[in-house]
């Protein structure tokens, strides 16, 4: 395993510690927390992307259409993960219903 899929799946198990201490939420009584979510992380390989910095993100190859493509199922991208000028991941979410 190479250095560069060690870093990427640490920064993806920092990302869930994140989400997961983000998504928590106090609440008091009977009151019920305002949203739940459903999220997940694609990286840039397994999505397909061919040129991953930041500013090829427009391109036919870059980030745009991997974010048009869950955009379209209802995910919204909520945090990426970067390493230098590199898009390696982007993490989206979507609100369960209730």
């Amino acid at each position: 395993m190479s250095s560069r899929h060690v870093l990427f799946l640490a920064l993806v198990a920092g990302a869930g510690l994140v989400f997961a201490q983000g998504k928590t939420s106090v609440v008091t009584g009977t009151s019920q927390p305002t949203h739940k979510w459903d999220a997940f992380c694609a990286d840039a390989i397994g999505s397909g992307v061919k040129t991953d910095s930041a500013e090829e993100a427009r391109e036919s190859g870059g980030w745009n259409p991997v974010l048009k493509r869950y955009g379209e199922g209802g995910w919204e991208p909520y945090q990426m993960l970067t390493e230098g000028k590199h898009i390696t991941a982007v993490c989206f979410r979507r609100q369960l219903s209730p």
